[in-house]
């Protein structure tokens, strides 16, 4: 079933995208099982002070713009589109970075291979 546990973390379509973005900051244990909720996979991730304010505006993003690219799909009649969905949370992530959101060290950034999609040119 389509709950908000599976929209935002089990379906292979935001693992894949979750993965991405644990790959690049070499934190691969973050990642939730297809199982997880929301409030159980957070309190596994063991961080404090500002690094946790600085991931929890992250996954707020992320999950944001997962649930806008699935409301595309069902209300737009859009192809799920793993560069789209890349290319949406960078172009969030950016307003959230100009809008000085992230603390001046945030140690969550994109490195630019993700950001220009190159990782996921022939994904589609």
């Amino acid at each position: 079933p389509e709950t908000i546990n599976h929209l935002l973390l089990g379906c292979s379509f935001a693992r894949e995208l979750w993965y991405l973005i644990f790959v690049t900051w070499g934190k691969e244990e973050w990642m939730p099982t297809a199982a997880s909720s929301m409030t159980e996979w957070w309190s596994l991730i063991q961080l404090e002070g500002r690094a946790r304010k600085d991931l929890a505006t992250i996954v707020t993003l992320f999950s944001w713009t997962l649930w806008k690219h699935r409301n595309g799909i069902v209300f737009d009649k859009k192809v799920p589109n793993h560069a789209r969905g890349l290319a949406e949370v960078v172009a969030e992530w950016k307003i959230l970075a100009l809008a000085k959101l992230f603390s001046e060290n945030n140690v969550f950034n994109l490195p630019l291979d993700v950001v220009s999609g190159e990782m996921w040119r022939d994904m589609g």
